[in-house]
């Protein structure tokens, strides 16, 4: 180079890429279906994991995660932190184990000569001020309920029951005046 001269700026080449440019929106398409599907099924979708559905027919992703992760901001996904109230409901492997196993047994115990009876167990609670949302009150609301909705005793109520009536002197009721936590009350 010459001292004094004038010199430009290089001039960037917007190169393409063989493998994003072979994507069309059919493969976008499919791709945005593979993603929806892992969510669908309650898995999360990992780039490994969506990169090994996109290489199988009928999409033949030639590409590797760099360009993987290009197409799928392409299509419109972005790769964030999930907030803490998560909107879609993920499954742990453990659950579904246990819940194939509790399903099986329960289907042996339907198929056997002498099924033992099936029994549910559940509990509900009703706030001591409960109130309705909506009454009939005066324009200056001088009238109505006075009282919120979560202050006062909690009543909690357990029950057993089966497929012909509930289970006799299966009903536990108590008062949670302090509202302590209540998986340390012990049930009789």
């Amino acid at each position: 180079m010459k001292e004094g001269g004038l010199h430009s700026q290089r001039k960037k080449r917007n190169r393409g890429s063989p493998v994003l440019d072979s994507v069309d929106s059919f493969d976008e398409a499919y791709i945005r279906r593979i993603i929806l599907t892992f969510y669908e099924k309650g898995e999360i979708p990992t780039f490994k994991n969506i990169l090994t559905k996109v290489k199988e027919a009928p999409v033949n992703f030639e590409g590797f995660l760099t360009s993987l992760y290009k197409v799928i901001k392409r299509i419109g996904f972005s790769y964030k932190k999930v907030e803490s109230g998560r909107k879609i409901i993920m499954e742990r492997d453990d659950i579904v184990f246990a819940r194939c196993k509790y399903l099986r047994t329960m289907k042996q115990n339907r198929l056997s000569e002498n099924p033992r009876p099936e029994i549910y167990l559940d509990e509900t609670w009703v706030n001591q001020n409960e109130c309705i949302s909506k009454c009939w009150t005066t324009p200056d609301g001088n009238l109505g309920p006075k009282l919120k909705t979560g202050r006062g005793a909690r009543f909690i109520i357990v029950h057993a029951g089966g497929m012909d009536s509930f289970v006799p002197n299966g009903l536990y009721y108590y008062s949670d005046k302090k509202m302590e936590i209540r998986e340390t009350i012990m049930i009789p």
